[in-house]
């Protein structure tokens, strides 16, 4: 079967190798002068080292004319920053180049990483944003099924999650905790649970606490310490919202039963 069009697109940023962007970028603009290449860098010096690594490269190239015909077609971008990165990886895929979403993937990885380490190094409100951010960047790779990126997301999730806890913002924590305890994180799911069956919390969610509970005690390796502790919080919950929650799980469980009849209903 004969080859079609070919795609591909580029992230890099200045830790990149110019050397080997460009032969990633020409291998697949030999394949047909309807192909296309994307480069997206956020440095300017990586620019000009992969054009001009590009220049060297295509002269050697048995199909160089095919290449270059190729690239009349492609587009060389320069970034400001992430946000703008992700903008054209955007109108990179609506080309239909599938594997803008694997480079961005790690690089939006990198980019996690990297604020990590810098977070690492600082304290107060900067040292906050760059985690959160972080966070973020994590949750763009996961979008692209980047490896780790999942790990990364449940550590992050319950370290905000009890920093916004501490500051007395529970729905921020809540958000962190629910996107970690979506991808397995028991102490996510408890930490929930705790801030929805509070009374003097704005999450407070009786039947949504119930909910994560019942969901921990699946999942705990002390399933009875998790009952023990629904119970003993429960306790402080006003008698009159346990029995209107109690009154809403029975009518869904009603809704959703199967029922039989003998004759007509």
């Amino acid at each position: 079967m004969p080859a079609g069009p070919s795609e591909v697109c580029v992230v890099a940023d200045a830790s990149s190798d110019a050397e080997f962007v460009a032969a990633d970028l020409l291998s697949q603009a030999e394949h047909g002068i309807d192909s296309q290449v994307f480069l997206i860098t956020t440095s300017e010096e990586m620019l000009q080292k992969v054009t001009e690594q590009v220049d060297v490269q295509l002269a050697a190239l048995p199909r160089k004319e095919i290449a270059q015909q190729s690239l009349n077609n492609s587009i060389f971008v320069l970034v400001r920053d992430e946000a703008e990165a992700m903008d054209w990886y955007e109108k990179a895929k609506a080309y239909g180049c599938e594997e803008a979403g694997q480079a961005f993937g790690a690089l939006a990885f990198a980019w996690g990483q990297a604020l990590e380490e810098k977070a690492k190094a600082e304290t107060g409100p900067q040292a906050r944003k760059d985690w959160q951010q972080a966070w973020h960047d994590y949750q763009s790779a996961l979008a692209e099924d980047y490896p780790g990126a999942a790990e990364k997301i449940k550590a992050l999730g319950l370290q905000l999650g009890k920093e916004m806890e501490a500051k007395g913002q529970d729905a921020e924590a809540l958000a962190y905790y629910q996107a970690a305890l979506d991808l397995g994180s028991q102490d996510a799911l408890l930490r929930a649970a705790r801030l929805c069956v509070d009374p003097q919390s704005e999450t407070f969610d009786f039947t949504e606490a119930w909910r994560l509970y019942q969901k921990a005690a699946q999942n705990a390796e002390d399933a009875d310490a998790v009952r023990d502790e629904w119970n003993s919080r429960k306790a402080l919950v006003p008698l009159d919202v346990r029995v209107d929650c109690l009154r809403d799980v029975v009518k869904d469980k009603m809704a959703n039963a199967a029922y039989y009849y003998w004759g007509e209903k």
